[in-house]
Formats: structure tokens, sequence, C-alpha cells
């Protein structure tokens, strides 16, 4: 029983799901940074809620030199399965901009590979373009 709370307990909070939605949502693995860039919070509010999501067994790393990335686990149980189905089934219109943020980090790969880091030239350009379009709608 304890598993199935663990795993219920790491959902209870809106940063972590927001997270698995969005790794869910890219279809990849993605580095620290580019979660970072997805959901517009910093890196230390980033590591500490992955590191929930890992505990509890929703997420795998992979270290890579300095880089270390993360993807969805397979769900161990039919219930995490069942929840991981939930997640998916999160209205997209409360997550709109963090799918946006990730579409266009996502662009900035080269050779399917995270390669700008953290707090790019590049990558505030297209944040502030991004605040102008969510500001108007």
């Amino acid at each position: 029983m304890d598993t199935f709370v663990t795993l219920l307990k790491a959902l209870a909070d809106k940063t972590r799901l927001r997270i698995l939605w969005v790794l869910s949502q890219a279809g990849t693995e993605l580095c620290v940074c580019e979660i970072m860039d997805a959901l517009n919070e910093t890196q230390y509010n980033v590591s500490r809620h992955l590191k929930i999501l890992k505990t509890a067994g929703w997420v795998r790393e992979r270290k890579e030199a300095r880089w270390v990335f993360y993807a969805l686990t397979t769900p161990a149980h039919p219930f995490q399965a069942c929840l991981q189905q939930a997640i998916l089934a999160l209205p997209e219109e409360l997550l709109r901009l963090d799918k946006a943020r990730l579409e266009k980090r996502l662009a900035l790969r080269e050779d399917g590979r995270c390669t700008v880091g953290v707090d790019s030239e590049a990558w505030r350009s297209i944040v502030r373009e991004l605040t102008i379009i969510g500001e108007r709608e």
C-alpha cells in the first residue's frame, strides 16, 4: 500500500504535475534546463521536484557528462498506468504556455540534443515573444 500512497503524494503538487505532463508531451527525454525553460521555473525548484518524482518512481534520470536527462518511467503497476493516463488527460488549455515553451525549446536542439543550456540569449528572446503573446490572450 505504501507504494501507491507514495505515487499519489508525488502528484499532489502543481509543478510536479506540470513536469510529468511536459515529459509526456515531449516524447523524448529532457534535460533539466529544457524542463526549467518549458515551465519557466528555477533550476532549484525543478531539481527539487524531479528528485521527489524520481524517488516515487515517476521518472528516471540518465547522466551524460554535465547533462542530466529525465524521462517518464514505464508504469510498474496498472494503478500507476491509470494515474499516468489521468495526467495526460489534464486540460491542455491549462498548460498551453508550458506546451508552447516546450515546443520552442525543443526546436533549439541540434541533432536531437540539448546544446543551449540555461539562460541563453536565444531563449530569453523566445520567452519575451511568448510572454507578449500570452498577455494578448
